[in-house]
């Protein structure tokens, strides 16, 4: 990685991960074919996760995809955002085009 994120822009990363599976944003039927992972998975990887660490690849595909979903998916939920994720969506557009994660290596 050639950048490092603040202590701030990890707690909104981890934000959106939790909102991702706690959130109104992602009906179960469609999280999965948006983000790759169930509800559960997006938990089970957050609850197992003692750092964010974007060299994993799990972990950079499950944050590229939760906070690319968030961003553009038309989930309807614009009301509820404050109450999951601190930071505007300026903000957190801010924040995914800083840490380039739509370049996931194979």
């Amino acid at each position: 990685m050639d950048f490092e994120l603040t202590n701030e822009e990890i707690k909104i990363i981890k934000e959106c991960i939790k909102a991702a599976y706690l959130g109104p944003f992602f009906p179960d039927w469609v999280i999965h074919a948006l983000i790759g992972f169930t509800k559960d998975e997006i938990k089970n990887i957050d609850e197992k996760m003692e750092c964010l660490n974007l060299q994993d690849r799990e972990q950079k595909l499950l944050v590229n995809n939760v906070i690319n979903s968030l961003l553009g998916y038309p989930h309807g939920e614009k009301e509820n955002w404050s109450k999951y994720i601190s930071v505007d969506e300026e903000t957190l557009l801010k924040i995914f085009k800083k840490i380039k994660v739509n370049k996931i290596k194979k």
